[in-house]
């Protein structure tokens, strides 16, 4: 009877602990490609201060600037730099992340870990159409799928093989968000597309080295692996109030560190990471 009373009195306590209003509200919009990060983090954030922060569905990085130029949002995440013609909002920027983009299929038999830059251009441009051409792939239909022109991750591909710039534009699905690629490539076999690797569930799809040269935070920092994307945030003015909290915790020591556990690259020392990632 004591031990019922106990655990009665234990869910009461429990259900007004969750029900406690929190303090605050933070609505950070923007790009696909940071959003999974972003929501771990802001409920860990939740969780240590009582503040709520919301991380809505992708609206791409230039939505989220747009959000923040016409005063809907303090904060927005980006996945690339403020381009020149954005410089006229007095937009500050600053990243608080790095993440390779990396190829990525759905095989279910696993059976290719490696593409050449040669292979990443050929299925792009159409001359690779079947897996069969894979050592130890069965047949099968090689789908691509990619991102629209000026998209993040893509313009990462474009920059380092400028070839595939003419030919993304008429092979394969192109989606219009980074959760919508990862959906597709999730949904249907034998596909492969790129994302950030902060997007990537590895137990759904496989993630490909390239030229033989694993995605890993160590082959980014020495510039082996040279796909990278910057995870940033932007906003006007001067932070301040819930916002300027939420903004100091991704930039903290124990933030940072979490980042470096979750295989990406923290920001907490810049002075050795490679300039083509920038």
């Amino acid at each position: 009877m004591l031990n019922m009373l106990f655990r009665i009195l234990l869910s009461g306590v429990v259900a007004f602990t969750l029900a406690l209003p929190v303090n605050a509200q933070v609505i950070v919009p923007g790009t696909g490609d940071s959003q999974s990060l972003l929501r771990q983090l802001s409920r860990e954030f939740t969780v240590e201060t009582g503040i709520a922060v919301e991380i809505p569905d992708s609206i791409g990085s230039f939505g989220g600037i747009q959000s923040v130029v016409d005063g809907k949002a303090i904060l927005a995440r980006v996945a690339r730099p403020i381009r020149s013609k954005e410089e006229q909002y007095d937009l500050n920027y600053r990243v608080f992340a790095y993440s390779p983009v990396v190829l990525v299929v759905n095989r279910p038999d696993n059976c290719v870990s490696d593409l050449t830059s040669d292979q990443l251009i050929g299925i792009y441009r159409g001359d690779l159409t079947n897996w069969m051409k894979f050592q130890g792939c069965s047949a099968a239909k090689i789908n691509a799928v990619g991102r629209e022109p000026g998209d993040s991750s893509r313009t990462v591909l474009e920059t380092y093989f400028p070839s595939l710039t003419e030919v993304m534009r008429s092979t394969g699905k192109t989606v219009y968000t980074t959760p919508e690629l990862i959906e597709v490539l999730e949904n249907f076999q034998y596909t492969i597309g790129y994302a950030p690797l902060a997007m990537v569930d590895r137990q759904k799809l496989t993630v490909l080295s390239l030229n033989g040269i694993a995605p890993t935070p160590a082959n980014v920092r020495n510039g082996s692996y040279p796909l990278t994307t910057p995870f940033g945030i932007i906003w006007k003015g001067k932070l301040k109030g819930e916002e300027k909290r939420f903004y100091d915790y991704l930039f903290s020591a124990k933030t940072q560190k979490r980042i470096a556990i979750l295989g990406l690259i923290p920001v907490l020392d810049q002075s050795n990471f490679p300039s083509n990632s920038q």
